[in-house]
């Protein structure tokens, strides 16, 4: 098909002066916006970087945040009755609390039904479920807000339809390889990776089972003891030793005395403080002091002096210490001037308000002369010095549990609630 278009010479004039000014015009505007123009593109990239930043935060945000498991509606917990009290089915009993609910059952396929028989009134969803598991051999998960499903209770079920849980603690305080041994023992926690680094446990479980090893762990991972020991050596005459402990009985190498006692002793006029010294005790750890001196004034030969290593044991709500002392000795034998080393260890278990005296260890001849003067206690001059340590020590955090972690955990049998699905609700998280 042919088509003619027709178009007159005054037409076409009118078409090129008007293309001719346009284009004027838009020449003029350029030179006129440049910078404009500039700044409109400037303002135009910046826009789209941010949001271009902006989507790909949103979607690494959206990638990284999990769904959360699935949970009933909460109209759901009610009380109901089951009222079977000759054998029925199953399945029937199931769909009747499912009936008076308006919660959807669903069966796993290929189960067998059961017979129960049992009443009960005013049960609540979870018990109520409990019970007619106990006689199926049945569990249930939750599969969407309105819907349970009902299966078998075997590892392979469990396994295929059971939610799983995936959690890290992060120990403050606790041995993470303790509490990690401890939860594989407790709770036969298998899928569980330790970082001893970062001191995490990290582990996959159903949710029942996290809440009980949050539970365990809270219990576990609490401060450990710090015991801090006001140490003192001192010499004093052997009627102040034996006044001052001899009002708490006959006088011995190693005795617990009121620290009042002590305080007073190491306060003695005749009693004179050749050293004294703290020491934390933080949990297991030990702590040392030692005071070491030459026994010439050439500074050459053995050294002579005290070593004291000390471990403490705070008892729980008693504010009683057990001190575990190893003082090392090392003496000059008043006779040939032989150095001597001699080792006394003791553990003493202190009540609130006691510190321990440990004597015998020695004596200088001298109210002027030090440690590198210590004679053996052996045949020693009555009016010498005697040596001895005081040990004060002061409770600065206990290991006190709480009372709520002092009450046993409820954790059912092996087979029900807290080791199955849907059942920790007991065992209520920290």
């Amino acid at each position: 098909m042919d088509v003619s278009v027709h178009v007159s010479e005054s037409h076409l004039g009118r078409i090129s002066r008007t293309a001719t000014e346009q284009g004027d015009q838009r020449r003029s505007s350029e030179a006129a916006g440049a910078p404009r123009t500039c700044t409109v593109a400037r303002i135009t990239t910046i826009f789209l970087v941010s949001a271009v930043a902006w989507f790909a935060a949103t979607l690494s945000a959206a990638q990284t945040t999990l769904p959360p498991p699935p949970q009933l509606d909460a109209r759901f917990d009610r009380t109901i009755d089951l009222d079977f009290p000759e054998d029925t089915s199953a399945k029937q009993a199931y769909r009747d609390i499912g009936r008076q609910l308006g919660l959807n059952i669903v069966f796993a396929a290929g189960l067998r039904d059961n017979t129960v028989r049992v009443e009960a009134t005013s049960q609540r969803l979870q018990p109520a479920l409990q019970l007619l598991h106990t006689q199926t051999g049945y569990f249930h998960t939750v599969l969407d807000s309105t819907s349970l499903l009902i299966a078998p209770d075997t590892p392979q079920n469990r396994r295929t339809f059971e939610p799983l849980v995936i959690q890290t603690f992060y120990l403050q305080y606790a041995d993470p390889p303790a509490v990690a041994a401890s939860l594989r023992s407790i709770v036969e926690a298998r899928k569980l990776s330790l970082d001893e680094t970062r001191r995490t446990i990290t582990v996959r479980d159903s949710a029942a089972r996290v809440r009980l090893m949050d539970n365990i762990i809270a219990r576990l991972d609490h401060p450990e003891s710090e015991v801090h020991v006001d140490l003192w050596v001192i010499g004093s005459s052997r009627a102040t030793l034996s006044r001052a402990a001899g009002r708490h009985g006959s006088p011995t190498p190693s005795q617990r005395l009121p620290i009042a006692t002590l305080r007073g002793l190491v306060g003695e006029r005749d009693a004179r403080t050749l050293e004294s010294s703290s020491v934390s005790l933080v949990g297991p750890t030990v702590g040392h002091w030692s005071l070491n001196q030459a026994p010439t004034d050439s500074g050459s030969g053995p050294m002579i002096g005290i070593e004291i290593e000390l471990r403490a044991e705070v008892h729980d709500n008693s504010g009683e210490v057990t001190l575990k002392a190893k003082v090392d000795r090392s003496c000059r034998v008043e006779d040939d001037g032989q150095v001597r080393a001699r080792e006394v260890t003791l553990s003493t278990r202190l009540a609130a308000g006691e510190g321990l005296l440990i004597s015998g260890l020695g004596t200088v001849g001298s109210k002027r002369s030090g440690l590198s003067h210590m004679v053996c206690a052996n045949g020693a001059r009555s009016d010498a010095e005697q040596l001895s340590v005081v040990l004060i020590p002061k409770i600065v955090t206990p290991t006190t549990p709480t009372d709520d972690q002092r009450k046993p955990m409820w954790v059912g049998a092996v087979a029900d609630p807290i080791f199955g699905a849907g059942k920790g609700e007991r065992a209520a998280p920290r």
